[in-house]
């Protein structure tokens, strides 16, 4: 197949990389259809072996590029993390680089579609500010061309912050809270660039390994570097006022959002990014009063008493700097009936946990 062929067989709407159709087959003739483009620039996409993952050439060898490692009591059946990927927008797509490296391809932008994901991915995850310490954005390793669209190529993350209190997962409070103040860390670097993320729930954290302190009932020695990811929504703002006529999108848009988005008047999308971020946090109590009331307070309706992100950061940091660590190595409380806010129109979760956790494949094996 000539380019201009493969050209005429993909999607010139990026909602339509997201959902190509109802079925899987849907997903894997799109990213089939691309997989020319990718070769031509030596990049090998993944073929999709079963309902839930796509997955590496067999016998391809494991490179450690730095975004995601395992303990060594999970090994045996995680072992193979890194070459395996499992997600449910169809806008990315896992990949092998020519030198061997796992990673997740994603088309960003078509034509003007996208070109605000685009700026806010070149000013905050490559160039000097994307060596900074505070700046938790997933790296952009490379941007591939074709025609009127640009995919975005980014480093293969071991895990997401979404599972951080998972029933398989054996985090402890200090573990959570240490991932929190990070991400934390992360969204107010995004927010002094004068950019809005707008899709700042949990989900869209990804994290190096989870370290379970749990189990081992031991205080890591070694804590994993949280990121900041999905773009997709982000708005460079002159100040951090947002109307939400300024994106055509915004009424396609299904998480949770705070009161003040619903007002019909300009809201501070920095605020927002707040209460959506400890909003997707709900179901997990600390246990810790003081650290339970500033992740209250994040979530006020009132986004006049919200903290930015920055002073939620600073707070939550003086109180964790003043505590014993081994104090932390406790079991959270986790909620199982979900806060009305976190329903979509008509009272319904977004998700049913349970079995969106069986159909992403995250459920361990028995005995795990």
């Amino acid at each position: 197949m000539d380019l201009k062929g493969i050209r005429a067989r993909l999607p010139s709407e990026l909602l339509s990389w997201r959902i190509p159709g109802p079925n899987l087959e849907d997903d894997v003739a799109l990213w089939e259809n691309a997989r020319k483009i990718f070769e031509d620039v030596d990049i090998y996409l993944w073929k999709q072996t079963d309902v839930c993952y796509q997955r590496a050439r067999e016998g391809e060898t494991i490179l450690s590029s730095g975004f995601a490692y395992i303990r060594k009591q999970r090994v045996e059946c995680w072992g193979s993390i890194t070459q395996k990927f499992n997600n449910s927008n169809g806008s990315c797509h896992g990949a092998t680089t020519a030198d061997g490296h796992s990673v997740v391809a994603r088309i960003v932008a078509i034509g003007d579609s996208g070109q605000n994901h685009l700026n806010a991915l070149r000013k905050l995850a490559c160039g000097a500010d994307s060596l900074l310490v505070d700046n938790h954005t997933i790296p952009l390793w490379r941007e591939v061309h074709f025609e009127d669209m640009v995919f975005g190529v980014f480093p293969f993350v071991g895990e997401t912050l979404e599972n951080c209190y998972a029933r398989w997962i054996q985090n402890s409070v200090g573990d959570i809270i240490d991932m929190i103040l990070q991400a934390l860390e992360g969204l107010a670097f995004v927010h002094s660039k004068s950019i809005a993320h707008r899709d700042a729930d949990k989900a869209n954290f990804l994290v190096q390994w989870h370290p379970e302190s749990l189990d081992t009932m031991q205080v890591p020695i070694v804590r994993p570097r949280v990121y900041l990811n999905d773009f997709e929504r982000a708005w460079e703002l002159p100040t951090c006022m947002f109307d939400n006529d300024m994106d055509p999108q915004s009424h396609m848009y299904t998480r949770p959002t705070a009161p003040e988005v619903q007002s019909g008047e300009p809201y501070d999308a920095f605020k927002t990014d707040v209460w959506q971020f400890s909003t997707s946090f709900w179901d997990f109590r600390s246990t810790v009063p003081a650290i339970d009331e500033i992740l209250e307070a994040m979530r006020d309706d009132n986004a006049a008493k919200r903290p930015s992100c920055s002073e939620a950061r600073d707070r939550l940091a003086v109180i964790l700097h003043a505590t014993v660590p081994i104090d932390l190595l406790i079991p959270p409380e986790v909620y199982e009936e979900p806060l009305e806010s976190d329903c979509e129109e008509g009272g319904h979760l977004p998700e049913a946990k349970c079995a969106e956790d069986q159909r992403l494949g995250l459920v361990p094996q028995k005995g795990i």
